[in-house]
């Protein structure tokens, strides 16, 4: 039988930072949780607790243009619009996380 372990925010965070990784701020780690959260429910599924995974799949940027930068765009994106036309994007206080395509 497999073990379902539900964790929080701070157990995500933590677990990120004693990995040596600075991947999400606080902010963006509660916002990357609520959104797989609410995906598992959306989708009746579990999602595995798996925070090397989440680093490699989705990225925090500061700004639309930390962004442009980042994925060294020769058109960058003009909106946050446009970003979410080719992926997932979830908008938080402080900054948005993309998954990374």
């Amino acid at each position: 039988m497999p073990i379902i372990n539900t964790v929080n925010t701070s157990e995500l965070f933590h677990d990120l930072k004693a990995m040596g990784r600075e991947n999400f701020s606080y902010e963006g780690a509660k916002a990357l949780m609520e959104y797989l959260g609410k995906l598992s429910d959306d989708c009746d599924q579990k999602i595995d607790y798996n925070p090397v995974a989440f680093c490699r799949w989705y990225t925090e940027y500061r700004s639309l243009q930390e962004f442009n930068v980042a994925y060294n765009t020769y058109a960058p994106f003009d909106s946050i619009e446009e970003i979410e036309e080719n992926t997932i994007v979830i908008r938080f206080n402080g900054g948005i996380i993309v998954e990374d395509f």
